[in-house]
């Protein structure tokens, strides 16, 4: 497994790609919320404070704030970045090559899911980095209270590492099947954003048929997206009250519980798929 870890270091770190990828996802947020929380870790409305990213609140706020958090970044960068590294794979033959020079096709695929949860961890570490340097280092301390990370925290960030690596496993299966990079993007965000998002918003608009939009929330991409939101583990949470008022609160026929089997029969169905087409698939 080491070995296969250090065959992904190399294909990752030597790649402009990467590095490009992860400049645009922290120049694009960093500023965004150096001006959303510069104040003293502060957002302000009319010289009016309305809420503190200081920790223990801040790692759920950096996880649900209305698009204005990592979880919404890495939902957009991460898969984006697995479709252009799993896909290129066979646009360059690199995965032949890995066969020639020795691997199996299970452990060509065994080194694809260590590159999935090698991204998942990176994206985890600026999570950390984020909340320790906005709610943390440059927040005013009177707003720091109780401990700096509970448990309920602790479960956040699992189930922020549950989300990434479920939404790299879904690129994953989506690189394989196009074996192209830009194929891969473009049906990601189809399903994603057409057949996860829209379509059931159609359903409702007949009577008849409002009855099936429901079983929509069970698909992959909403299951990952409603394990990691903070209102299922902190009742206290702020985010939790402004969804509420915006539409955007955890759903509530989900139990937590149901939403977590759910991921992890996902990831086991994600992962599976992908073998079973790699297998099939003349690399």
């Amino acid at each position: 497994m080491l070995a296969l870890l250090q065959i992904e270091l190399i294909k990752t770190l030597k790649r402009r790609a990467f590095w490009v990828s992860l400049g645009l996802f922290l120049l694009f947020f960093i500023p965004i919320m150096a001006a959303a929380f510069g104040r003293g870790g502060n957002i302000m409305i009319n010289d009016q404070k309305l809420m503190s990213i200081a920790v223990p609140q801040g790692w759920g706020l950096m996880l649900d704030l209305q698009g204005l958090d990592v979880a919404s970044m890495a939902r957009l960068f991460l898969p984006v970045m697995v479709c252009i590294f799993v896909g290129s794979e066979f646009v360059f033959k690199t995965s032949r090559q890995n066969i020639i020079d020795g691997l199996s096709r299970e452990q060509f695929f065994l080194a694809k899911m260590v590159f999935v949860v090698f991204m998942a961890v990176v994206f985890f570490v600026i999570y950390l980095l984020l909340v320790i340097t906005f709610g943390y280092i440059i927040v005013d301390k009177s707003e720091i209270t109780g401990a700096i990370i509970r448990g309920v925290d602790l479960q956040m960030m699992g189930a922020f590492l549950v989300m990434l690596i479920g939404f790299g496993l879904i690129a994953t299966l989506f690189g394989i099947a196009s074996r192209n990079t830009g194929t891969a993007i473009g049906l990601f965000f189809f399903y994603s954003t057409v057949v996860e998002q829209i379509a059931p918003n159609l359903l409702r608009l007949k009577e008849s048929l409002r009855p099936f939009a429901d079983y929509f929330h069970y698909l992959p991409i909403n299951i990952f997206r409603e394990v990691v939101k903070p209102g299922r583990y902190d009742v206290d949470f702020i985010g939790a009250k402004l969804g509420k008022m915006s539409g955007q609160a955890a759903t509530a026929d989900l139990t937590t519980q149901t939403v977590w089997a759910c991921a992890m029969l996902y990831i086991i169905l994600l992962a599976s798929a992908s073998y079973l087409l790699l297998k099939k698939t003349d690399l």
